[in-house]
């Protein structure tokens, strides 16, 4: 990126009182401080959490539930041939497409649908999705052929496609990256399993309630309080420059590197999980599903506990990275710290967790069943790739939170709001308020 595309760029950018009320200056503008300088911060974001994070936390369970359910019915009862997977009389090959065929449309998809979030507004975006996903679920219960299976399962991932970057895009116009942390841990805790036509139903009811509980966008108050280049209501949808500034940022790369390695490697085994287990011979289909209990209680403690590092005693969000499996949670804030701008927010957002669906893509390959019943190549690879996760997340620390003055060819690059760029130097000559803080 050249000098002359930062001075472009830096042009474009609204004042720091644009950005906050989302027009120029007026009379009541004027005394923008002095207006908000009685409310209580803490008071008023407690209030926006009850609004927020209950009912997205609910419906984020009930949505996440088709990515282990198919798994855990193709076990269950198998020792009666009761099945799923018996019932359908599918063999391994056709099975491997009832699991993969789910990530193709759920990947594609993310990118590009992120953007309906602003074009239309979150909740009538996300009750879409759920309404339309909870359809398709609860018509699995009347599968009766492999044909039919995958159909559900391609109209699942395409429906279902762009949820949770819609749920992070959204959440971005709201908090800080630092407020985001705890918030996007808590998250990840909501997850759980039930029937088809059970979570089906309650899906589309949780989404119509969706469009009349959920929130879309923030008061000047809270906009006030973020960067002035995080997402705004008033940023036009696309923006060219800014996707071409987020290309040629490093950390873009990195974190896109990072969550590939870390789909295959940590959570490639989830998508076929009760398979590895049942192979293990350690229990029988009844056995095998309460043996997946403690990593998913592994994974909420550690979730719980990288929620209280970051936010009560101020550790860095990387170094809680590397306790797994809080990893992606821990990361998803700094990853929108790393972009400037509605448009670059949305598409960056949507392109990682893209990257993320490679765990169903490339997961039941390398955990294939002739590896088992031990599958020592399918653990030595995924602990290569964690490992690998480990000298990136090094990468991304040092690139976000280190001294750049040294690199200026790099400091140009890099657009995390964790860094002074080019453009905040000129913005606080002219007196504008950054509102950097920490990330």
């Amino acid at each position: 990126m050249s000098c002359s595309s930062q001075e472009d760029y830096k042009e474009q950018l609204p004042t720091a009182l644009e950005a906050a009320v989302g027009k120029a200056p007026s009379e009541d503008a004027l005394d923008f401080e002095e207006r908000f300088a009685a409310i209580d911060r803490k008071r008023l974001m407690r209030r926006v959490d009850l609004r927020i994070i209950p009912y997205i936390c609910l419906t984020y369970m009930v949505v996440r539930l088709d990515l282990g359910n198919v798994a855990n019915s193709g076990t269950t009862n198998s020792e009666a041939g009761h099945s799923l997977k018996q019932v359908l009389s599918l063999d391994a090959k056709q099975w491997a497409w009832v699991i993969s065929c789910f990530y193709y449309p759920y990947m594609f998809s993310e990118p590009v649908c992120t953007f309906f979030v602003k074009l239309t507004s979150p909740s009538v975006w996300l009750t879409r999705i759920m309404v339309s996903w909870g359809a398709v679920m609860a018509c699995m219960a009347a599968v009766t052929n492999y044909g039919g299976l995958i159909t559900c399962r391609v109209l699942l991932g395409l429906f279902e496609g762009s949820y949770f970057t819609s749920v992070i895009y959204h959440w971005s116009f709201w908090y800080t990256p630092d407020e985001m942390a705890p918030r996007v841990l808590f998250l990840y805790v909501a997850n759980s399993s039930v029937l088809f036509i059970v979570e089906g139903l309650l899906t589309v009811t949780l989404g119509i309630g969706m469009y009349f509980i959920l929130p879309n966008w923030p008061s000047e108050y809270i906009v006030a309080h973020r960067h002035r280049n995080a997402p705004k209501t008033t940023d036009k949808t696309w923006v060219t420059s800014e996707i071409l500034l987020m290309f040629a940022d490093p950390t873009f790369w990195f974190f896109s590197l990072f969550w590939a390695c870390y789909a295959v490697g940590a959570w490639g085994i989830s998508t076929v999980l009760p398979f590895v287990v049942l192979d293990l011979g350690i229990s029988d289909s009844a056995g095998t599903q309460l043996l997946q209990i403690p990593p998913a209680t592994t994974g909420v403690l550690m979730c719980c506990l990288s929620a209280y590092l970051i936010r009560k005693r101020n550790v860095s969000a990387f170094l809680c990275t590397l306790g797994p499996p809080s990893a992606y949670a821990c990361l998803w804030p700094r990853r929108v710290a790393a972009l400037r701008g509605s448009s670059a927010a949305a598409l960056g957002i949507g392109i990682n967790n893209a990257i993320s669906q490679l765990s169903g893509l490339v997961g039941p390959s390398l955990w294939r069943s002739d590896y088992g019943p031990r599958y020592i190549n399918s653990a030595k690879g995924a602990c290569g790739l964690v490992a690998a996760d480990f000298c990136i997340v090094l990468a991304l620390w040092w690139l976000m939170e280190g001294d750049l003055t040294r690199h200026p060819w790099l400091q140009r690059r890099v657009l995390a709001q964790t860094q002074v760029s080019e453009a905040d130097v000129e913005a606080e000559k002219r007196g504008e308020t950054i509102a950097r803080g920490r990330a």
